[in-house]
């Protein structure tokens, strides 16, 4: 089989060749005019929109021309516009075919009047040509019966697949793509930064290829006010002077696995996001996973724990197989493992991308495809075995190459590269709703960190994830781009997200997971003016802290400080099962507890001047008839440690308490 797979590339490869060798053999070249000579060389560049001007003007002059007509015919079935223009110019050369005559077509003309219409999705009427012709093939031609079958067979495949064709719209990113090629899209959690690969001119050194595109680089664009950017390079760090193509990005954007044509003919590379929000230097996966054949996309589960990739390595099932490979504890990743017979077929898998919930979605041109590559998806049983893949359908797969499919983290979106009819470029990008979303076990989190003081940066503020109890789950440094953040929660639990700044919990979230996988996405301000980093970094102030004992997870006041901003949902998934508690702290403030500064106690009550620089100082007497002075209620930790650092110095002894006096204390203003 890989022998006929081999010799099939060959075929396509080289087909206007082998056309040209079949009319040379019938025709003496010697009695052409200019126009076929120039036509012929035309074809034989593949240069098809010129040819076919050329050929018509031949047609003009012999219109009942068998060949002429399926030279016509041929060219436009390998344009973008012309497939349906095709079919008349096949149906007329296969009709005009007269027996033992040099204006004939050639036998595969009834081949490729199957594929034209094959490939205007009229299957029936391919099905029925291509039955006609297996009656006129010799039994020996096994390449040609073999194509013929296989054809065949996505027709069908067509017929049943489009039966059940989705009502969904498929929309081409218009901003994004090129005349290019441009593929392989990774978005990040709230659809606002696009990564893709493209063949397009990247800079004024760059140099075409043989097929008239350049070099495969790496870009990125942005939406501003729902409008995509116009996109600009990744940068030297990841892109060279040769072909690199984006093939996943973690969802906390700090990984990204790239494929580079190197001496192996491609490998995988693996990118980390510095703390400036740079990427570092690109470096190759290890000798499991890369080898002296070709490897040419690879993902990671969530945990980063297995790697899904691609590989031509002898011993598959065919072509590129799928393959998986578990991360070792000395961090290298272990021998690589076939996903077996279930996955893998004798003709190409590619592009796997495994989602949250377990799916892994892949294209291959195998299984029931309808078109050259389609897009499947299959999960593991209870077994643990991997299910029959299923086809995604129409419109999302067409007759043309599909691939690369990533669904959006909210599950209602998905974005895929195809090379259908009516596309800008060579592939185009494309942007689809889902019906039926893709079902998540977690909630993803995500969201932007405003800091207005400039001394302050966001790899300064960490999140830590708690459960309801203050028992920490998980920490988070959010060092991304723009100060963003992305979390992904399991469903069915409630949580609180903690923001620390300098080991100081500064604000807290309540998020409620629910049972279904959803979006949240939040604008968080962070409110750090007044913060002095030096002082806080004073192991004398940092001590008084330590001294109030401060148990954050017990204050429930509601914030009244005109300086912060409500968490404010900013884009989410309709019909969200996950909720955001913007009043996490919120009970009754007579039963709540805030933070106050105690200032000092005394064995005697002191003058009222005593604190002239101070407002609202209060006092209460304890059972011996200590004297104890305090001052400010403050919802959050961090306004009072403000305060604290600004009269630290006066009051040594200062610090702070999570204060739960109510209206029933003898608490009193100081006179």
């Amino acid at each position: 089989m890989k022998l006929f797979r081999f010799i099939i590339l060959v075929f396509f490869i080289f087909n206007s060749v082998n056309i040209l060798a079949q009319r040379s053999k019938t025709v003496d070249k010697s009695t052409y005019s200019e126009n076929e000579i120039l036509a012929d060389n035309a074809l034989q560049e593949e240069k098809y929109e010129k040819a076919v001007l050329l050929y018509k003007k031949l047609l003009n002059e012999k219109p009942d021309n068998s060949k002429i007509n399926f030279l016509v015919g041929f060219c436009y079935l390998n344009t973008d516009y012309g497939k349906e223009l095709a079919i008349d110019y096949f149906e007329k050369a296969v009709s005009n075919m007269k027996k033992r005559s040099q204006d004939n077509a050639p036998l595969e003309a009834y081949y490729y009047l199957a594929d034209a219409y094959y490939h205007n999705y009229n299957f029936t009427e391919a099905v029925d040509v291509l039955n006609k012709l297996t009656e006129k093939i010799p039994k020996n031609e096994d390449l040609f019966n073999f194509r013929v079958k296989r054809l065949k067979e996505k027709c069908e495949n067509g017929k049943n697949i489009s039966l059940r064709k989705l009502e969904i719209k498929v929309e081409d990113l218009l901003e994004i793509n090129s005349k290019y090629s441009d593929h392989s899209p990774l978005i990040n959690s709230d659809e606002t930064e696009l990564i893709f690969t493209s063949r397009r001119e990247g800079s004024k050194l760059s140099v075409k290829s043989y097929d008239d595109q350049f070099d495969a680089n790496i870009y990125t664009s942005e939406k501003n006010d729902s409008v995509w950017q116009t996109p600009y390079s990744f940068g030297k760090t990841v892109n060279s002077s040769s072909h690199e193509a984006s093939t996943f990005i973690s969802a906390d954007y700090k990984t990204m696995i790239i494929h580079k044509y190197d001496r192996n003919k491609g490998s995988l590379y693996i990118s980390k996001r510095k703390e400036s929000g740079e990427w570092g230097n690109a470096v190759a996966l290890g000798s499991n996973i890369n080898t002296k054949y070709r490897e040419t996309a690879g993902c990671l589960t969530p945990d980063g724990r297995k790697l899904y990739f691609t590989s031509d390595r002898k011993g598959g099932h065919g072509g590129l197989d799928i393959y998986v490979s578990d991360k070792l504890n000395n961090g290298t990743w272990g021998p690589a493992k076939n996903l077996g017979a279930t996955i893998n077929t004798n003709f190409n898998e590619e592009t796997p991308f495994i989602h949250k919930n377990g799916t892994l979605f892949f294209c291959s041109e195998g299984h029931n495809s309808i078109g050259g590559y389609d897009i499947l998806g299959s999960s593991k049983n209870k077994k643990n075995k991997w299910s029959n893949p299923v086809n995604m359908g129409v419109p999302i797969n067409s007759v043309d190459d599909d691939f690369f499919y990533i669904p959006s983290p909210n599950g209602r979106f998905a974005y895929y590269a195809s090379k259908r009819q009516g596309g800008k470029g060579n592939s185009d990008i494309y942007r689809i709703g889902l019906s039926n979303p893709v079902k998540n076990n977690y909630v993803v989190v995500s969201g932007n960190i405003i800091i207005s003081k400039e001394n302050v940066t966001q790899k300064e503020v960490k999140i830590y994830i708690s459960d309801l109890n203050g028992k920490k789950n998980h920490s988070y440094n959010p060092i991304l781009k723009k100060n963003s953040f992305t979390l992904f929660l399991e469903t069915g639990k409630s949580y609180i997200l903690h923001f620390e700044f300098q080991d100081l919990t500064i604000h807290k979230i309540k998020i409620n997971a629910g049972n279904n996988g959803s979006f949240l996405a939040l604008e968080q301000h962070i409110i750090l003016d007044d913060i002095n980093i030096k002082s806080l970094k004073d192991s004398k102030y940092r001590q008084k802290l330590v001294q109030g004992n401060i148990e954050t997870k017990e204050y429930t006041s509601k914030p009244k400080s005109k300086d912060i901003s409500y968490d404010k949902i900013i884009a989410g998934n309709t019909d969200t099962n996950a909720t955001l508690d913007t009043d996490v702290d919120n009970t009754n403030e007579e039963e709540g507890k805030i933070f106050s500064i105690q200032l000092l106690s005394s064995k005697t009550q002191l003058d009222e001047n005593y604190f002239d620089d101070l407002e609202e100082v209060k006092y209460f007497q304890d059972e011996d008839g200590s004297y104890f002075y305090y001052f400010g209620e403050y919802i959050y930790e961090w306004e009072a440690t403000i305060k604290l650092r600004m009269i630290i110095d006066k009051f040594p002894k200062a610090h702070i308490f999570v204060n739960t006096i109510n209206n029933k204390t003898r608490a009193k203003k100081n006179q």
